[in-house]
């Protein structure tokens, strides 16, 4: 009789756990957001940015190592770690003031610029070269954007309003320094707007 006792007890108490899991598992699933782990919009959270294609983008830099086509503007945008924009830094008195601008084919709702600072292709090459510790971001809006980059080829994101714009420009203000060369390089750089 004791030990049936116990059995019931046990039995009990597994039966109401379990009952107990069911209702939290069931609330969960059928919440607001549906399905556990995803989270629904709210009504008032602006839409997502999808990416500027970068077929229609036009780059230009005030100053450009020309002796390579790896080093030219333009392979900012190419998605390759092995390219990357280079100042020309041993033609130049700084690289403060060096400015990067990129044209779209219209109008934009600018809402975010990604940037993998400095030459990427490899450790060496990365440390050789000065990267961008500070920038100045203009869009049309007209007042410029201060932006501090780490030291780190990890992308970097910058959040802007999303007011249209047909171009933006990177004005460098600050660098890391290098431990070989006088060029500031930039690898890769997206955009991303809203609709």
């Amino acid at each position: 009789p004791r030990n049936r006792r116990a059995w019931l007890v046990v039995t009990a108490a597994l039966s109401a756990l379990l009952a107990l899991l069911a209702v939290a598992f069931v609330a969960s699933r059928f919440r607001p957001g549906g399905p556990l782990g995803t989270a629904s919009p709210s009504a008032g959270a602006p839409p997502a940015a999808t990416p500027v294609p970068v077929l229609p983008v036009s780059a230009t830099a005030s100053s450009t190592n020309p002796e390579l086509a790896r080093y030219r503007v333009g392979s900012t945008l190419d998605g390759d770690r092995a390219t990357a924009w280079n100042s020309h830094g041993d033609k130049l008195r700084s690289n403060i003031g060096v400015r990067l601008t990129y044209r779209f084919a219209g109008p934009v709702k600018l809402a975010r610029v990604t940037i993998i600072n400095g030459y990427a292709r490899t450790p060496a090459l990365y440390r050789g070269n000065h990267r961008v510790a500070r920038l100045s971001v203009r869009t049309d809006g007209g007042a410029a954007t201060p932006w501090q980059l780490a030291d780190t080829t990890d992308p970097q994101t910058l959040t802007l309003p999303g007011a249209p714009t047909t171009s933006i420009t990177l004005v460098v203000e600050e660098i890391h320094q290098g431990n070989k060369y006088k060029d500031v390089a930039i690898t890769e750089i997206t955009f991303q707007s809203l609709p």
